[in-house]
């Protein structure tokens, strides 16, 4: 199955027509990034929350059969495509316009054709502030994280979710929720894909970075939407510690989620969402469940982030392996433990596991023994 097709199965299921479509009758949205890089697609899944919708994928220079078949089913009525004409094309853009559109379900159409707005940048990390900005600070999320800010671990770092020895700031001088923004690098995806559920179900903006310094499109999207503390994703090798140390000197307090891996950083970031938010641990998701995507690809877990933050018993984690055919050592203890306990040791046992992509993502054999791994807990 090809990404577009996969982004257009996740997206039916979250909006499963004809009975529920994106949006209204007459204004039914949504997002449009390209299959072919990743870094687009990491700000996609917060521009769709905004819009009540999901994410849908197309090719560089050529609209997939499977994504105009998910604009008609689901009664789209506008496109919003995510980045410049190098990652979608002019062409592809004028082929959607020339699409009737049609209610939800797909069986008439409304006499008017789809429609098509753009947001897009010079580079990644200014698609993803403009994705942010275009949405306005009204929208931005807010947290308290403040009990996760002192443990000290082994390595040297500090923050409850932080196993690396990556720098993170001491506890916000505020109380209270607080503003909240994700940043993760732009050269790589697994740490922005992890992410992308959080920042469709608390509606926090994904901003991108290099890793060596913070960049001035990201810091200037922290600025005009009032952003007063980071969730950072990954350790010092993907975000150094200069970034922190700037990001501490305009007032913003720094949460880091790592592990020593992008898989680590996953299951950081599970215990995070699933954190008790009345102790000011994390958001107090309370999951029996996991999506599972591969950690070496990146269009199933982006396109699939508005199905697990829209779960019917509430938003679930999305952790990564390491391969189509290798699940990881840690992504295996992992589920060899909230199996049995519960993430974050809550004491809700995660029972069940939805898997993203086919078996080209995902062999039958990884899926088999991560169900076993899962069963053994």
């Amino acid at each position: 199955q090809t990404p577009a097709a996969t982004a257009a199965a996740e997206l039916a299921q979250a909006f499963p027509p004809p009975g529920t479509c994106p949006g209204t009758a007459g204004n039914r949205p949504v997002v449009l990034a390209t299959d072919a890089r990743f870094d687009d697609a990491l700000s996609a899944s917060y521009l769709a929350k905004s819009l009540a919708t999901g994410v849908l994928l197309t090719g560089t220079t050529a609209l997939p059969q499977a994504t105009v078949d998910a604009l008609r089913t689901e009664g789209i009525t506008h496109v919003v495509v995510v980045g410049g004409p190098l990652a979608v094309s002019t062409a592809v853009v004028q082929a959607i316009k020339a699409l009737p559109a049609y209610t939800c379900g797909g069986t008439a159409t409304t006499g008017a054709h789809l429609s098509v707005s753009r947001i897009s940048a010079a580079t990644a990390e200014g698609t993803a502030a403009q994705v942010a900005i275009s949405v306005g600070p009204g929208f931005v999320g807010a947290v308290d994280l403040s009990s996760s800010y002192g443990t000290l671990n082994s390595t040297g770092g500090s923050g409850r979710y932080n196993t690396t020895a990556g720098k993170s700031s001491s506890a916000p001088a505020h109380t209270g929720g607080l503003k909240t923004a994700i940043l993760a690098t732009a050269a790589t995806f697994p740490d922005a894909e992890s992410a992308s559920v959080l920042a469709y179900a608390q509606d926090l903006p994904i901003l991108l970075t290099t890793p060596s310094s913070l960049s001035p499109e990201a810091a200037s999207a922290i600025s005009s939407l009032g952003i007063s503390q980071v969730v950072l994703m990954g350790g010092p090798l993907a975000v150094s510690t200069a970034v922190v140390s700037t990001l501490e000197s305009r007032g913003v307090s720094v949460l880091r989620v790592a592990g020593h891996d992008a898989t680590t950083t996953a299951v950081q970031l599970a215990d995070v969402e699933a954190g008790s938010s009345t102790a000011h641990l994390g958001f107090g998701w309370t999951p029996s469940g996991l999506f599972v995507a591969r950690g070496n690809g990146f269009s199933d877990g982006l396109a699939g982030a508005p199905l697990a933050a829209r779960s019917t018993g509430g938003p679930e984690p999305l952790v990564l392996t390491e391969s189509p055919t290798d699940a990881g050592t840690y992504l295996t203890d992992f589920l060899g433990t909230v199996g049995h306990t519960g993430i974050d040791q809550n004491g809700i046992p995660i029972t069940t596991l939805t898997v993203l992509g086919g078996p080209l993502a995902l062999t039958t054999t990884v899926v088999q023994d991560l169900e076993t791994d899962l069963g053994e807990g």
